[in-house]
């Protein structure tokens, strides 16, 4: 499988926030949000001759659906076509100047098989995807807490990519965790990857942060020996934001709270 990266760093906002004389509610504040979820199918229709002659296309057809949340109330949404109702993608997620809370799973799937003629065969290829980008800001400094998970399965020609971001408005990291598969994987012990944790804490300094969510994957049968392969891959994540409700603090009492978030994230890094 491949490298797989999680970073916290609230020490960054930490040191920025000492700045602030009060570490209080000062609530997330929506500027900008994209959150959508949608699939692609393709039918083909293939000549397929003995190795090493291949398969030419004889007939292609093409679907797809997409559904994304038109402003900033609660979205929950399926993409989906019949006949196709095993491949889908999912998400329900909400935004309060408190808490951002999403959640999702995608499924995408190849395969084919023998039609008519002879030599004739037909095949199903697939994508799966969601975003969820939500940009806010906060005017004061503001502690928080992330939690979540993240878990991708696949290999061969069906694979997955599951990632999520908490970042400045600039592109400085605070948190991130990252589920891929492998496209070499070729047995059972290697075809999962996660659920891996996303834990962080710390203070958001005022500014503006983006929490990001994007899953994805595609899948299309593994031609063998004049054989196709049936293959399924999948994503699924759920992540929370939330701001830790503190009272006003002078900058000592502050620093202590600073130095207790960072305390908290280092040891969730170790026994994670």
């Amino acid at each position: 499988m491949r490298a797989l990266r999680r970073v916290a760093i609230p020490g960054l906002a930490a040191s920025l926030a000492l700045a602030a004389p009060v570490a209080g509610a000062a609530g997330f504040a929506f500027t900008a949000q994209s959150r959508s979820v949608s699939v692609t199918i393709t039918q083909r229709t293939l000549a397929c001759w003995p190795p090493p002659t291949g398969c030419s296309v004889i007939t292609t057809t093409n679907y797809a659906d997409s559904e994304g949340a038109p402003d900033f109330s609660p979205f929950s949404a399926t993409a989906s076509v019949a006949p196709f109702t095993a491949i889908f993608a999912t998400q329900a997620s909400t935004l309060s100047a408190s808490t951002l809370v999403a959640q999702g799973n995608g499924t995408h799937s190849g395969s084919g098989g023998l039609s008519t003629p002879p030599n004739t065969y037909a095949t199903v290829e697939s994508t799966s995807a969601t975003l969820h980008r939500v940009s806010f800001d906060v005017d004061a400094a503001t502690p928080y807490r992330l939690s979540g998970s993240a878990r991708s399965t696949g290999g061969l020609s069906a694979n997955a990519t599951t990632r999520i971001t908490l970042k400045t408005s600039g592109g400085a990291t605070l948190a991130e965790v990252v589920a891929a598969t492998d496209p070499n994987c070729q047995d059972p012990g290697c075809a999962t990857v996660g659920p891996l944790p996303v834990a962080s804490y710390g203070v958001l300094a005022p500014g503006s942060y983006v929490l990001e969510v994007e899953a994805s994957g595609a899948a299309s049968p593994f031609y063998f020996a004049g054989s196709f392969l049936a293959l399924t891959s999948t994503w699924d994540y759920d992540v929370r934001l939330d701001e830790v409700q503190a009272p006003a603090l002078s900058p000592a009492g502050l620093a202590l709270l600073v130095l207790a978030l960072s305390l908290a994230a280092r040891a969730a890094r170790f026994a994670s």
